[in-house]
């Protein structure tokens, strides 16, 4: 049986030397282990991603399982700290991969402000999108329950990583999740993207807690001081990697025959392309517009009338004819807006990507499913939402956030 947080100050951890939990030196320990260690690797990881590939991994995961190890001798309740520990960390890496906004700047020729200016107005700008996520979390978390798939990754993470009962029922699905991720990235080698990274940074943060029962209030101050830990790493790490790598400070949007190599910075060459498209978009595009916004809404709109309507739910439910409509109907007839047009800003190979890993979990989880837990209702048997595939695909995203910080650490490194 869970412990709920009130209680958490009566666990007594397992090594002397640790501070006891609820206490001022717990807290202490938490946030400066999050925002001298966990929040720096995590942003490093995340800026040379984005100076890379144009996307970044959330910090989460990697600061999830990290922030295990050192609350691990809080037995099953160290959840709780690692939770705080992912939130802050998360806030300061978030913010760190934003570097890629500096670069941005300067490829569009601007004049940067001293760095404490800077500094002060990313912490403004994560602040407001700390804001817009306290009120957004009781409709998109509380009320609505969305899923947050990197919310319940960490939250299976950090189940498996402080409970020694699941840990032994679930190692084999994140270590092998996390080899693959690192084998694939070996293998493939302003003001709103601030705002609303940190906002779904935050509801991604508090599906965790809510799934962990850990004290949203105290969740809330972690993640605030990260923000400001944050700012000070995006502004350093953008000096750091243009200094140290000065290609990235090559226009490739004005310069498409510049050979930047594996300095592709996509994500720059999208903000500089929309930045420059301002107020001089034809009338072609324009309409694209348009209709993209008309299209979205009306499918949305059309998608939720269907799966509100109870004789179209009792008829997926009841045959295996009806779940291969309500299959066709999901997926292609009326499929979300959000998935579809992913195909539309990332590559073909990558889309599919996205696309087998999706079939492949809903085949396993529907085979699984028929099959039935070999031992329901046993003492070993691991949480509802804690499937072999939501470990899989956790371990896959902290194998290749790993792989990524090692490549960070390596190249740094190789310039002293």
């Amino acid at each position: 049986m869970d412990i709920s947080p009130a209680t958490l100050d009566e666990v007594t951890p397992r090594f002397r030397f640790l501070p006891r939990s609820g206490t001022w030196a717990y807290h202490l320990m938490l946030a400066t282990v999050a925002l001298l260690i966990l929040g720096p690797l995590g942003g490093l990881a995340g800026a040379y991603m984005n100076f890379t590939l144009g996307i970044f991994v959330p910090g989460q995961l990697l600061a999830g399982i990290l922030g295990s190890v050192v609350t691990y001798g809080y037995g099953a309740q160290g959840r709780h700290g690692a939770n705080y520990m992912q939130t802050m960390a998360a806030s300061v890496a978030a913010l760190g991969a934003m570097a890629v906004l500096i670069q941005a700047a300067s490829w569009l020729g601007m004049e940067l402000p001293p760095a404490w200016q800077l500094i002060l107005f990313i912490a403004c700008v994560g602040m407001f999108g700390v804001g817009v996520g306290m009120l957004y979390t009781p409709i998109l978390v509380d009320r609505m329950k969305l899923t947050y798939p990197s919310g319940l990754a960490v939250a299976n993470i950090l189940r498996a990583l402080t409970d020694k009962v699941l840990l032994k029922r679930s190692v084999g699905s994140l270590a092998s999740g996390a080899a693959l991720g690192g084998a694939g990235g070996w293998l493939i080698d302003k003001v709103p993207l601030i705002c609303s990274s940190v906002g779904v940074d935050m509801q991604q943060d508090r599906s965790t807690g809510w799934r962990l029962g850990t004290d949203r209030r105290i969740q809330f101050y972690y993640q605030v001081l990260g923000i400001g830990m944050g700012a000070v790493l995006c502004v350093v790490l953008a000096r750091v990697f243009m200094a140290a790598y000065p290609v990235l400070t090559i226009n490739s949007f004005d310069h498409p025959e510049a050979r930047v190599g594996q300095w592709q910075s996509a994500m720059t060459y999208k903000f500089v392309g929309a930045i420059r498209g301002l107020g001089t978009l034809p009338r072609t595009q324009l309409v694209a517009l348009e209709i993209g916004f008309a299209l979205g809404f009306v499918i949305e709109v059309l998608r939720k009338i269907v799966r509100r309507d109870p004789r179209y739910l009792a008829f997926v439910e009841r045959s295996s004819t009806g779940k291969a409509v309500g299959w066709l109907t999901d997926a292609v007839l009326l499929p979300s807006p959000y998935a579809y047009s992913l195909g539309t800003f990332v590559e073909f190979p990558t889309a599919m990507w996205w696309g087998a890993g999706g079939v492949l979990s809903s085949v396993w989880n529907s085979i699984t499913l028929k099959k039935g837990p070999a031992d329901r209702g046993g003492p070993d048997e691991l949480p509802a939402d804690m499937t072999t595939t939501s470990l899989v695909g956790g371990g896959l995203i902290v194998g290749e956030s790993l792989f990524y910080l090692a490549m960070a650490l390596i190249g740094l490194s190789a310039l002293v």
